[in-house]
Order: structure tokens, then C-alpha cells, then sequence
């Protein structure tokens, strides 16, 4: 085996590693009672910078939409402290950046070359899944079937869904092109808590 077959061979090790760990963790939040919901969020082109987006932005865009307005003032009722009062009702959340099937906005006035540019970065938005505690699933499933549902919680979202996780199919689906995007991906969930989580009463 030649020194770069070594290295994707490791590559590949890491990936599978990466999918699995995410795979079981998952169904271990589904097993001890949290609800999975499936989103999908598109952005906005940016026209500000001759690259358009890139990972770094999109991911300051996806983090101002989840933690401040709707973690916030969605599912904590506008608490600027949720992630201290409420530290054991915070959601475990996956989100996977990609870059297939959403399509590249026309730009007639682009060369060629930044053209093929543009169309990378006006396809690359995120997939997820959120597992949320019984306190949030009457908030989440008023989400569920609603055109554009996240749309309210960014000014830089174009387009965006939220679904009931019904099988495994959505996981595969979410992670088919995770070798191409390895590194973007972000994890969040309540720190320093026992994994898995027990579910508490609801507290005020």
C-alpha cells in the first residue's frame, strides 16, 4: 500500500468513525425519550464578496440563527441566560454542511471561472437533526409542514423545512456527501451533563 493509499485508507477510517459515533448517539437520545426533528436551511447569495460564501460564513450565519433567536427567544421564551437556567432542557443538535441539489443563483454578468465559483458557494447550506427534551416538542411540531419555517429567525436564510425524524433514511441521506465536507460539521448540546441524558421534570 503506497504512503497516499495509506492516507486515504486513514481518511476513510476516520469518516466511517465519525458517521457511526453520530449514528449511535443519535439513536441513543431517541431511546431514553427526546423527539428528533430533521431541518434543512438554505442562504441567501452573498453579493458582498467576490467568493461568495464560504464554510466560515455560513457557519457565523447558522450559529446567530440557532443560539440567539431561535434557542432564545423560541424555545427559552426570550431568556438570555437559557444555556445556564435551562442547561439540562438544551437540545442535542447535529448539522452537517453540503453543497448538492440546491441550485446556483443566474449571474449573466460572471465569467466563466466565476461562475463555477459562485455556483459551489450558493449551493452550500446545512442539513440537520435536533433532538429536543418533551418541553420543546409542542413548539418544535408547530415547525413541522410550515413553508420556510426557520425563514423568521435569520435575515440570511433563503429557504428552510423542519420535519419529524421518521427512519434512518433521513441519517443517510444527511451524511452522503460527508466525505466532501468533513471538518464542517457542528455539534452542540448542554455541556458537562451525564451522556445520555436523563429527562427532568419540568422546573420554574
Amino acid at each position: 500500500m503506497t504512503t497516499t493509499q495509506q492516507s486515504r485508507y486513514k481518511y476513510n477510517m476516520s469518516i466511517e468513525r465519525e458517521r457511526n459515533a453520530w449514528i449511535e448517539r443519535n439513536q441513543t437520545l431517541k431511546e431514553v425519550g427526546y423527539t428528533q426533528y430533521q431541518f434543512n436551511v438554505t442562504y441567501l447569495p452573498n453579493l458582498k464578496s467576490a467568493k461568495g460564501h464560504t464554510s466560515e460564513i455560513l457557519e457565523k450565519n447558522f450559529k446567530k440563527l440557532y443560539f440567539h433567536n431561535f434557542s432564545r427567544y423560541f424555545l427559552f421564551d426570550g431568556d438570555k441566560n437559557w444555556t445556564k437556567n435551562s442547561h439540562e432542557l438544551q437540545p442535542y443538535l447535529d448539522v452537517f454542511e453540503e453543497a448538492h441539489e440546491h441550485g446556483a443563483i443566474f449571474r449573466p454578468h460572471l465569467n466563466e471561472g466565476a461562475w463555477k465559483q459562485y455556483q459551489f458557494s450558493d449551493r452550500l447550506h446545512h442539513h440537520g437533526i435536533i433532538s429536543v427534551h418533551p418541553i420543546h416538542v409542542e413548539k418544535m411540531n408547530s415547525l413541522v409542514g410550515v413553508k420556510n419555517a426557520l425563514n423568521p429567525f435569520s435575515d440570511r436564510v433563503m429557504t428552510s423545512q423542519v420535519g419529524l425524524v421518521q427512519d434512518s433514511g433521513w441519517t443517510t441521506y444527511i451524511l452522503k456527501d460527508q466525505h466532501k465536507y468533513a471538518g464542517t460539521s457542528l455539534h452542540f448540546g448542554p455541556k458537562n451533563l451525564e451522556f445520555p441524558p436523563k429527562l427532568y421534570p419540568q422546573v420554574h
